[in-house]
């Protein structure tokens, strides 16, 4: 019998980043992303007045840059 692969995200693993995480870690700055969010390029969600990127659409995004 095999054994049971379990996945679990890790503690530190980040599930969304606000704009300031978002600013920090691709180094661009807020009108850029506000403009790459209005385009339809970059996807966020809300929760209350906090605007919420999934690492998902952060690594969906970059994997976007590349193919430009």
């Amino acid at each position: 019998m095999e054994p049971k692969v379990v996945h679990t995200i890790a503690p530190t693993a980040r599930v969304t980043y606000s704009i300031a995480d978002f600013t920090a870690l691709t180094g661009l700055g807020r009108t850029r992303v506000f403009e790459e969010l209005k385009t339809g390029r970059l996807r966020a969600v809300k929760s209350g007045r906090r605007t919420l990127i999934p690492a998902a659409e952060v690594e969906a995004w970059l994997k976007s840059l590349e193919a430009r």
